[in-house]
């Protein structure tokens, strides 16, 4: 199958045209005469994204509205969290799958979803998630980590529904908290170390603790994770410590996540700080850009559009050059791509085919205003048109 897309704007370049055959861009030189031909009108041609952060199993996104009491403390929001869940309409596969595909239809090719898995839940979040994303695998790629939202040692019967989950086809082992949550670092550690080497999984762990207790929590891991020969298959999400420290306190942390190939991803979270992502792009650590919970029991905001969650790093970081408010789009493209396992997309000879179309100036002004995705491709098929999926 080959297709040549004539006048496009890479990037918000000059416009150029782009052979793609069998979903890989190719010269257009080397296409086939009587290939087909699609008009791109000088639409802005952007790499699609990856959210690297999103609990998909958790979302109200189409349902109806969820009123939700005021809540400060970690231990709230968990709790209210399983209280909601009875009533929510819908199975979860239905639920994840409309989230699903609005993350195509906004130009998303890639998602990390973080499944709760607990004794109180079993795996049917984990088979629900499983089924949706099997339903749509020709235009998303998605990774599943059995996450323990409750607890790992503080819940007792969580390592076992872990390993059950593991074993029915999570791809990574996911942890939580594992001294304020746990209070057990060592024995939380050693659980997520012993599943991964167990079925030859990654890590993925939510780290919420705060300031010097927070960095010094990821500089443990960090250290742990080239010690147990996991290099570069380890991730830790939000670690909001690192946003807070000192440059002194930091250093020595960015050397060990250096040493053990450990990544992390953000979520530019209203009220939390942000990574300290010029000193951690410096020390080439990756960091992927996530949406987190979506319209669920936790929060009634964000969307499945990673765009709009561009935009929402930019702001907060509170840059305002061309090139600032593009790094932003690119955090969402390029980072995680390293430890997601994924191919770059970026319109190269050999790279997946894999773009959105939009009308625009140029990319900073797409990022500001996130104007409709009139065309999203996967592998050079169009998945999605005027902000709807076709699938």
């Amino acid at each position: 199958m080959s297709v040549l897309v004539r006048e496009i704007r890479p990037w918000g370049g000059p416009p150029t045209d782009l052979g793609i055959a069998d979903g890989r861009f190719v010269s257009p030189s080397d296409l086939p005469a009587g290939t087909p031909v699609i008009d791109g009108q000088r639409r802005i041609a952007l790499p699609t994204a990856v959210n690297a952060h999103v609990h998909p199993d958790k979302t109200m996104w189409g349902q109806s509205w969820l009123s939700r009491p005021p809540m400060r403390h970690l231990s709230e929001f968990i709790n209210f969290d399983v209280q909601a869940r009875e009533g929510l309409g819908g199975t979860v596969a239905a639920r994840a799958g409309g989230l699903l595909r609005d993350a195509i239809a906004s130009g998303t090719r890639a998602i990390r979803a973080h499944v709760d898995v607990a004794p109180v839940y079993g795996l049917e979040n984990l088979a629900g998630v499983v089924a949706a994303a099997a339903e749509l695998s020709s235009a998303l790629d998605v990774q599943v980590v059995a996450f323990p939202q409750l607890g790992v040692m503080c819940t007792p019967g969580t390592a076992d529904v872990m390993r059950e989950a593991m074993a029915a086809g999570a791809d990574l082992v996911g942890g939580l908290d594992p001294w304020s949550i746990d209070n057990d670092a060592e024995g939380q550690l050693s659980l997520l170390f012993s599943l991964a080497h167990e079925f030859g999984a990654g890590i993925d762990i939510h780290l919420h603790d705060h300031q010097d207790a927070g960095a010094q929590m990821v500089r443990e891991i960090a250290e742990r994770a080239l010690a147990e020969g996991l290099y570069g298959r380890l991730t830790i999400s939000h670690a909001f410590g690192l946003g807070e420290v000192s440059s002194e306190v930091l250093a020595p942390v960015i050397d060990a996540l250096v040493a053990g190939g450990v990544s992390l991803t953000t979520c530019a979270h209203g009220d939390e700080p942000l990574l300290p992502l010029r000193e951690l792009a410096a020390a080439q650590v990756p960091v992927g850009l996530g949406t987190d919970g979506i319209r669920d029991p936790w929060s009634p905001y964000g969307s499945p559009d990673m765009l709009e969650r561009a935009w929402l790093t930019a702001y907060r970081l509170g840059v305002s050059s061309d090139d600032e408010v593009t790094a932003a789009y690119r955090l969402a493209v390029d980072s995680a791509t390293t430890f997601m396992g994924l191919e770059p997309n970026e319109f190269n000879v050999g790279d997946p085919a894999d773009f959105m179309l939009v009308r625009g100036e140029c990319t900073p002004q797409v990022v500001v205003d996130r104007p409709p995705r009139d065309y999203v491709f996967r592998h050079g098929i169009a998945v999605a048109t005027d902000g709807k999926c076709l699938l």
